[in-house]
């Protein structure tokens, strides 16, 4: 079916070292946004102005900015569970490990960000994940609870039904 090609071309395409190359401009990623939307407008046989958050919903895809946050939490979640190659093992810094006493930001789950004084520096790992963590963590507190797969999995259906409630409203 259509949807195979979508994923063998375009998907496959889009996830590649998408840790990487998520750490570019705001702008060249809107155009990577623009060209999913265009190609599921394609997929759907649809007008090139019809919404697409009720076309992402239908067809089960994930946008392509929230594919980048999944990927981001993953790799947190990986570095919480300490299963990252051992010269990604320092990349963030646990907010408890600041301070001996207890402060509002020593949750156990939160990353301090790497403090960033040029534009370059915040387009960096240890600059961004912990901001896509700590926004994810403060709303689902059991998020270290979860498997690698199964947050995968939780995450999709979360982004999902955002899709649908805004396709509705």
């Amino acid at each position: 079916t259509i949807i195979q090609i979508y994923y063998s071309l375009f998907f496959s395409q889009l996830f590649y070292a998408i840790l990487v190359w998520s750490l570019t401009t705001t702008k060249n990623l809107d155009i990577i946004s623009i060209l999913q939307r265009k190609s599921i407008r394609i997929i759907n046989s649809v007008t090139h102005d019809e919404h697409t958050n009720h076309l992402f919903y239908e067809n089960n895809i994930i946008k392509f900015i929230d594919i980048i946050k999944m990927n981001q939490i993953l790799f947190a979640l990986e570095f919480k569970m300490e299963i990252l190659p051992k010269d990604l093992r320092n990349i963030f810094i646990h907010a408890a490990d600041i301070h001996s006493h207890n402060t509002r930001a020593s949750n156990a789950t939160l990353f301090l960000p790497v403090v960033s004084t040029t534009n370059f520096g915040t387009f960096s790992l240890s600059y961004q994940v912990p901001y896509v963590w700590n926004e994810f963590s403060k709303v689902y507190t059991d998020i270290c609870q979860h498997s690698c797969k199964s947050l995968k999995m939780f995450m999709k259906k979360l982004y999902l039904v955002k899709y649908f409630e805004e396709s509705k409203a």
